[in-house]
């Protein structure tokens, strides 16, 4: 159990990231991970969640 919730800290930690910085890319050197890496893990948490937590457009992102 202690893993998922390590997980899940990590997931947060990276939506903080990606919203501080509105860059995907920007979050994934802060955080010393790929960009892929970071996509997967908002795509994981929107869909544990159940939303949208981003706004994508173009090479844009905005918190909705």
């Amino acid at each position: 159990m202690c893993g998922v919730a390590q997980l899940e800290n990590f997931r947060l930690k990276v939506f903080r990231t990606v919203a501080q910085h509105l860059s995907f890319r920007k979050a994934a050197e802060h955080l010393f991970i790929t960009q892929p890496a970071v996509t997967l893990q908002i795509k994981a948490l929107e869909e544990d969640l159940g939303v949208r937590l981003f706004d994508r457009k173009g090479n844009q992102i905005f918190l909705t």
